[in-house]
C-alpha cells in the first residue's frame, strides 16, 4: 500500500528538506572544525535523519511535538538496543524501571502519532506530504489503512528509517576517516 508514496517523483519532492537538513549540520560542523572540537557524529546524524523524516511525514503538524518525539523515540530506542543485547532481558510484563520507562515512552510515541493522525483528519485542505500519501494510499481492494495501521506506518519509517540511515552515515564517515587513501 505504501509503496507508490515512495516512487521517484514523490522521494524526489523531498529533496529540499534532505539539504536544507544537512546544510545546517555541516554549519554546526565547520564552527565545530574552526574552534577545534572533537564531537561524536551519531547524535548529529541521529538528529539529521528523524529532522528529515518528521519533516518529510508532516512537516505543520509534527514540529510542535518534535522535540518531545525526538526525546521519546531515543529512549525507546536505547531500551531496544540494551534489550537487544541483554542476555536474558526481563520479559516486558514484569514492571522494572526500564520496562515502565520503555512502555511511557511508547505510549507516549503512540499518543503524538495519534494526535498528529487526528489533526490531519480534520485538516480541510490537502497538504502535500508523505503522511497524507500514506492516508490517501489503498489496498488492492480500494480499502485505506486505519488509523492504527497508520499510525504503525509512521512509526516504522520514523524510527527504522531514521537508525538504518543514521548507523549508515556514522560506519561511513568512520570507515573513510580509517581509510586515508579513500579521503
Amino acid at each position: 500500500m505504501t509503496q507508490p508514496s515512495f516512487q521517484g517523483q514523490q522521494v524526489a519532492s523531498f529533496v529540499g528538506t534532505m539539504a536544507e537538513n544537512t546544510l545546517a549540520m555541516l554549519r554546526r560542523w565547520e564552527t565545530n572544525a574552526v574552534q577545534n572540537q572533537v564531537f561524536d557524529v551519531v547524535p548529529d546524524f541521529m538528529r539529521l535523519t528523524l529532522n528529515i523524516a518528521s519533516q518529510v511525514l508532516s512537516p505543520p503538524i509534527l514540529k510542535p511535538m518534535r522535540n518531545r518525539f525526538v526525546g521519546h523515540s531515543i529512549s525507546a530506542a536505547d531500551y531496544s538496543v540494551d534489550r537487544a543485547w541483554s542476555i536474558f532481558p526481563p520479559p516486558l510484563s514484569i514492571p522494572t524501571r526500564r520496562n515502565r520507562e520503555y512502555r511511557a515512552a511508547l505510549a507516549n510515541i503512540h499518543g503524538i502519532i495519534d494526535r498528529i493522525i487526528a489533526e490531519r483528519r480534520r485538516e480541510p485542505q490537502r497538504i502535500s506530504d508523505l503522511l497524507t500519501m500514506l492516508m490517501e494510499a489503498r489496498d488492492e481492494s480500494g480499502i485505506a489503512m486505519s488509523d492504527k495501521q497508520l499510525r504503525d506506518e509512521v512509526i516504522t519509517l520514523l524510527t527504522a528509517g531514521h537508525e538504518t540511515t543514521t548507523l549508515a552515515l556514522a560506519w561511513t564517515c568512520y570507515l573513510i576517516g580509517t581509510r586515508p587513501d579513500c579521503r
